[in-house]
């Protein structure tokens, strides 16, 4: 029998000769160096006992081919393998599958005592016992779920920044509990008193390049919703428990601090507006994506990402295809000046997929950085660093809405040009389809007028 040998009647061992990649490696079973051959007693004359052994003894050595010593042998993928293996076992014989179970365990327990991490030893018990939900598994999961790609899903999709934003709050709480990677926390590992540690005493304090002074109070409810988006999930589809989700309910028995304290982002003056266009030449790429921005009042990605084929013919708008919101897809007229740079640029990039192809899209994110960050630097160039915590580049949104609502346009015209959300009621919602073309043209060179009239547009 293959790997298996007895001498004079005595108990079965195991022996094979070690792959070359092995020699040298320390075993997973007592840490030795392994040489030329593993030879490891079997401490039975059962030849079904001995059998299973020794399949448990191939599986490490297969596992350690492909990993590594104990990491391997108790990694997220070993876990669900010998959950597989466990599961086959018992349902060819309880018997046999308890056994299997209790050498699994032991072996697990002499890992440990031998240094392999305590928490991978804990999460691989768990899952290859079926006693957890590892969160690496929750999260492709879950994100299959919420993919915008999945059409028969039941779940609403997520936009891929959230995704991406879901990535660095399970970051946050895989360091938080001390697990290097998602594959080693479980679900219900989550107490309810470690999420409220997690949310009140560990997020505040980290502090980033972006954030200095540790994550504001608007970052930290947004990483805390999008993980419990994870645990609900998983209780809604039956992987865990509904009270393992629990651990995330919070009572707000105490008014949560709000940003008020903080200076708001606020509209450019007239001088300001001024300044800026006079710094940045019309027919480049920075001077462009500023013009169309603060005549139409764009997102400033919306610009900056728009593809030609959303463009109409003769320039006079462009369609919104993809946005934050399901209100942000929409038409935006473009009108008298702003109408001639859309022109120029649309002929300017005849041939490509983009109206701006010289910035540069982030794979990850899907949206284009170099923006912002070319204007913090021209901002404080022109303006003085004394704006950072005043202005930014969405200040053009700002600057664009004030203006509408100064100059009398309707509420209702000022959230379907630029796409922001409504508290129209059940009834508006299903029958009110908005206004026309013209319509939303007309409003658009009222807001115009007025930003020529108060002096914004001096050198456009």
């Amino acid at each position: 029998m293959q790997y298996l040998r007895q001498k004079n009647g005595k108990g079965w061992f195991f022996r094979m000769t070690t792959p070359t990649a092995l020699i040298g490696q320390a075993n997973p079973w007592d840490g030795r160096e392994l040489g030329k051959e593993i030879i490891k007693g079997l401490g039975t004359r059962r030849i079904g006992e001995a059998k299973k052994l020794r399949d448990i003894y191939l599986a490490d050595i297969r596992r350690m081919e492909r990993y590594g010593a104990d990491v391997a042998s108790y990694d997220a993928e070993a876990a669900k393998a010998m959950r597989a293996e466990l599961k086959s076992a018992a349902q060819r014989d309880p018997e046999e599958g308890w056994e299997v179970a209790s050498i699994v365990h032991d072996k697990a327990m002499e890992a440990m005592e031998r240094g392999a991490d305590r928490q991978m030893i804990s999460s691989y018990l768990k899952t290859a016992f079926g006693k957890g939900f590892a969160l690496s598994d929750a999260l492709d999961q879950y994100k299959a779920a919420r993919s915008p790609d999945n059409t028969k899903s039941q779940f609403a999709p997520l936009a891929k920044q959230s995704f991406n934003d879901l990535g660095s709050a399970v970051d946050h709480l895989c360091r938080f509990l001390n697990a290097p990677s998602p594959e080693q926390v479980m679900l219900q590992d989550l107490s309810k008193p470690k999420a409220v540690k997690f949310r009140y005493d560990y997020l505040p304090n980290i502090c980033t390049h972006r954030a200095p002074h540790g994550l504001s109070a608007k970052t930290i409810k947004k990483n805390v919703t999008l993980l419990k988006g994870i645990w609900d999930w998983a209780a809604q589809v039956g992987h865990v428990p509904p009270e393992t989700a629990n651990v995330w309910a919070t009572e707000t028995r105490v008014r949560a601090r709000t940003e008020h304290v903080i200076k708001r982002r606020r509209d450019f003056s007239p001088e300001e507006a001024t300044a800026l266009l006079r710094a940045s030449r019309r027919g480049t790429r920075e001077g462009d994506v500023l013009r169309l921005a603060l005549a139409t009042g764009c997102r400033i990605s919306e610009i900056a990402l728009l593809r030609r084929e959303y463009i109409e013919t003769d320039c006079s708008g462009f369609f919104i295809s993809e946005g934050k919101t399901q209100n942000a897809l929409r038409f935006v007229p473009v009108v008298a000046e702003a109408q001639a740079v859309l022109s120029a640029r649309f002929a300017f990039t005849a041939g490509q997929d983009r109206l701006f192809p010289e910035w540069p899209v982030r794979e990850s994110s899907g949206k284009s950085g170099a923006v912002s960050q070319w204007f913090t630097r021209f901002r404080r160039e022109v303006l003085g660093e004394q704006t950072d915590k005043s202005l930014s580049l969405h200040s053009t949104r700002h600057t664009w809405r004030t203006v509408a609502r100064r100059a009398r346009v309707s509420e209702a015209d000022i959230l379907q040009l630029g796409g922001w959300s409504t508290d129209k009621s059940q009834a508006d919602k299903v029958y009110d389809h908005g206004l026309t073309k013209r319509q939303l043209s007309q409003a658009q060179t009222t807001v115009w007028d007025a930003l020529i009239k108060n002096g914004y547009l001096n050198s456009y």
